[in-house]
C-alpha cells in the first residue's frame, strides 16, 4: 500500500472530511491536516472525531485519483455536508488544484 483515502467524521455535527495521508498501513492518530479540520480538532479534540479508510491505494496518481473521487461522490466542499474547501488530489488545499489559486477565501473557509 502506499497510502489511503480516509473520512473523518465530526461526531457532534455529522459533517465529513475527506483527505488522503501517504503510509504503509492505517495511521489511527492521524484524522487530517486541512486547514478547517486542522483548527477544529485542535479547538475541540480528537474524541469528537471519528476516522475511517475509505480505499487503499497503491501509487500517488491514484492516491490523488480517488481522494478527488471521494470528495466529489460525498460532496464534502459543500459546507452544509463537509469541511473540504478543496477538490483534493496532488496539490489539496493550497488552491491550486481547486481553481482558487489568485482568489479569496469566504468567511466559512476561513474560519
Amino acid at each position: 500500500m502506499y497510502g489511503y483515502v480516509y473520512l473523518t467524521t465530526d461526531l457532534e455535527t455529522n459533517k465529513i472530511y475527506i483527505g488522503q495521508h501517504k503510509a504503509e498501513s492505517f495511521d489511527t492518530s492521524y484524522y487530517g491536516s486541512g486547514i478547517v479540520i486542522s483548527k477544529l480538532i485542535k479547538k475541540y479534540g480528537k474524541d469528537r472525531f471519528k476516522c475511517e479508510v475509505l480505499e487503499e491505494c497503491l501509487s500517488a496518481e491514484q492516491l490523488n485519483e480517488r481522494e478527488i473521487y471521494h470528495i466529489a461522490d460525498k460532496n464534502s466542499t459543500n459546507p452544509e455536508i463537509g469541511y473540504n474547501i478543496a477538490t483534493g488530489g496532488a496539490f489539496g488545499d493550497s488552491g491550486y488544484h481547486s481553481g482558487m489559486l489568485g482568489k479569496h477565501q469566504s468567511d466559512y473557509q476561513k474560519e
